[in-house]
């Protein structure tokens, strides 16, 4: 399983140094199933948000594909979905975070890019 992690340009406000594994990223990463992804979703790198509540507790309509490069189409759909059912799987009993997150998921792994301004905050 292997995922690269990249920063989009366009993000507002100072990234987290590159991107770090957090507790938050290397939990999502033991969720995220990419066993059953084509090999044209493999390839993807994704960016996706989400928000947690003051308790940690994910409100996953919140949820979203930031970006998406190295594909188009379906395999960013496929790609997007188990994004998503990884951040519901392992927040199913809450984070330890709070605010406002951003998640890279990508050849080499997943990465947390949330602003270092959200960071602060929460």
């Amino acid at each position: 399983m292997r995922f690269v992690l990249m920063i989009a340009t366009f993000l507002a406000g100072p990234v987290c140094a590159g991107g770090m594994q957090t507790p938050l990223s290397e939990k999502v990463q033991s969720c995220w199933n990419t066993g059953a992804l084509s090999s044209a979703a493999l390839r993807l790198t994704l960016q996706v948000a989400f928000d947690l509540d003051q308790q940690g507790e994910l409100n996953s309509g919140t949820i979203r594909l930031v970006s998406a490069t190295g594909g188009s189409g379906g395999a960013v759909e496929q790609a997007f979905q188990a994004a998503r059912r990884a951040i519901i799987r392992c927040g199913a009993d809450g984070y330890d975070e709070i605010g406002s997150r951003v998640l890279v998921f990508g050849p080499d792994g997943i990465l947390d890019i949330t602003p270092q301004a959200a960071l602060l905050e929460a």
